[in-house]
C-alpha cells in the first residue's frame, strides 16, 4: 500500500501518462520537499517536471534561476531520488536542465485555505495583515518580490505612525 503522501495519480498504480500525473501533482511534491530539506521547496519553485524515462525523471529550471540546479544538487543527498522512486514505484534518477521559458505555476498556485494568487492589490489591507507575515505574502507586490529574489520574509516590523515619528 502506498504512502498517504503519494498523489492519488500515483496511488492505484494505473498512470498512463507519468510527465502529465508528475506535472499536475508538482505543487503538491515540491510542497513535500520542505519536510526532506526545507531549502529544496524554495529552490524547487522555478523548476517543472520535463520528461521521464524507464530510468531518469527530468526537472527543468526557469532560465532566469538556472544556477539555482548546483544548490539543488547541493542539498539533495538521495532525498529526491527517494521521494521520486516512491512516487513512481521504481528507482529513478534525478536529472536537470535549463529551459527556454519561465517557470509560472508557482507564480500562480493557490495554497490551500489561502485565497487566489490573482487577488487585486486594492483587496489587500495592511492595517488588518498588521505582523502577520502570512497575510503580507498576499500582498501581490510582496509576492511578487519574493517570487523574484527567491526569498521569504522573516518579520514584519510595525509601521511607525506620524505620532511615534522621532524628531
Amino acid at each position: 500500500m502506498a504512502p498517504s503522501w503519494i498523489p492519488e495519480a500515483f496511488r492505484s498504480g494505473s498512470v498512463t501518462d507519468e510527465l502529465a500525473a508528475l506535472q499536475e501533482a508538482w505543487p503538491e511534491l515540491v510542497a513535500r520537499c520542505e519536510l526532506l530539506q526545507p531549502a529544496l521547496r524554495t529552490l524547487l519553485r522555478d523548476s517543472w517536471p520535463v520528461g521521464i524515462s524507464e530510468v531518469e525523471l527530468t526537472v527543468g529550471f526557469d532560465p532566469e534561476f538556472a544556477n539555482e540546479v548546483e544548490e539543488v544538487k547541493l542539498l539533495d543527498h538521495g532525498a529526491l531520488h527517494r521521494m521520486f522512486s516512491e512516487v513512481l514505484g521504481r528507482s529513478i534518477r534525478v536529472g536537470y536542465s535549463r529551459l527556454l521559458r519561465p517557470v509560472s505555476w508557482s507564480h500562480v498556485h493557490q495554497e490551500k485555505g489561502e485565497e487566489r494568487a490573482e487577488e487585486a492589490e486594492g483587496d489587500f489591507d495592511a492595517e488588518r495583515a498588521g505582523n502577520d507575515a502570512r497575510q503580507w505574502q498576499r500582498h501581490p507586490k510582496v509576492r511578487q518580490v519574493l517570487e523574484v529574489f527567491n526569498g521569504d520574509i522573516l518579520d514584519v516590523q510595525p509601521r511607525l505612525t506620524s505620532q511615534e515619528t522621532p524628531k
